[in-house]
């Protein structure tokens, strides 16, 4: 899978080791699935392109979502003083991450409540990218990740030349001139996959923040409904989906048994869908027993991460 194109949902991929670290101990699967993606969002766009000091101002739009949350988190931990928005049922989630102003959009506009900010980091794009540059003070910065990519996103981003730049100065020409009239200015940000950057968030956190908010986890086999909910906006924090191996509950690695029962009340373990080599069992592998053990499919009938037992 090349790390510079889109990606896609599959039960095992093949990446480039650069990419990729060890998962954090602190952290379940689910949990960690959701890190790499909104981790590798606000970790650069606050270290690298806002760099606040301690005592800064820093506001964060759409602080409620996926990279908002770490991303409040993050900027916290840097010392920054965090302000966000949030919907009702938001506002108590981000003012335990650390936010301390919290702006309900529906009922306030940020821009006339927030003034001075020493930078921006736009999460929910339209008039809330235009609204951040009145609240900067002169001089700063408002990332985004929702608008049109500028110049800056084709030469150090992209590595292109000064055609895609023009185009893309154009493409951002009345969101740059907006900034411009404040004082401030405008920066696109692309997400690049680093496994440096997964490292350092995950030794973040093991030693404690930030902590990755999961909101919902859906099976591999509904992975639309994900979409859908994240399209809706009905989520606080991650939305993730969840691929195993083998289309079962226990076995983390190689496969899993999913217990079952027959009419004549024999309990049967069928391990559905598994392709590691390592493993002798198949698709459609069943073992029949009168096992008195015998877990309900409520109940794992293996702990994570034990290999599929020989048939």
């Amino acid at each position: 899978m090349d790390k510079d194109k889109p990606g896609a949902f599959a039960p095992f991929a093949v990446v480039e080791q650069s990419p990729v670290a060890k998962m954090p101990a602190a952290l379940r699967f689910t949990d960690a699935a959701g890190l790499p993606l909104a981790g590798l969002t606000a970790l650069p766009a606050l270290r690298d392109e806002l760099g606040p000091q301690a005592g800064d101002r820093v506001f964060i739009s759409g602080g409620a979502g996926g990279v908002g949350t770490l991303a409040i988190q993050l900027a916290v931990s840097m010392g920054a003083e965090v302000a966000t928005t949030a919907s009702p049922r938001g506002a108590d989630l981000v003012s335990s991450l650390g936010a301390k102003t919290v702006i309900g959009y529906r009922e306030q506009k940020f821009k006339d409540v927030l003034r001075d900010d020493d930078g921006a980091f736009d999460l929910t794009g339209g008039q809330d990218l235009l609204d951040s540059f009145a609240i900067l003070k002169p001089g700063t910065t408002t990332v985004s990740v929702t608008k049109a990519p500028e110049p800056t996103t084709a030469r150090r981003d992209m590595g292109k030349g000064p055609l895609l730049a023009a185009v893309f100065g154009l493409l951002s020409v009345k969101i740059r001139r907006e900034a411009r009239r404040h004082g401030a200015s405008y920066r696109f940000l692309f997400m690049h996959p680093s496994g440096a950057d997964l490292a350092h968030l995950a030794a973040l956190v093991d030693a404690g923040e930030p902590k990755p908010v999961t909101d919902r986890v859906f099976p591999f086999e509904q992975f639309a409904d994900g979409f859908s909910c994240l399209e809706q906006g009905c989520a606080e924090g991650q939305v993730v989906v969840e691929t195993w191996a083998c289309g079962g509950r226990a076995c983390w690695r190689y496969g899993a048994e999913e217990p079952r029962r027959d009419r004549s009340g024999r309990s049967k373990l069928v391990h559905r869908t598994c392709s590691s080599r390592t493993c002798s069992w198949r698709t459609r592998s069943l073992r029949w027993s009168r096992d008195p053990t015998f877990h309900e499919p409520d109940q794992p009938a293996a702990a994570a991460g034990e290999a599929c037992p020989d048939p």
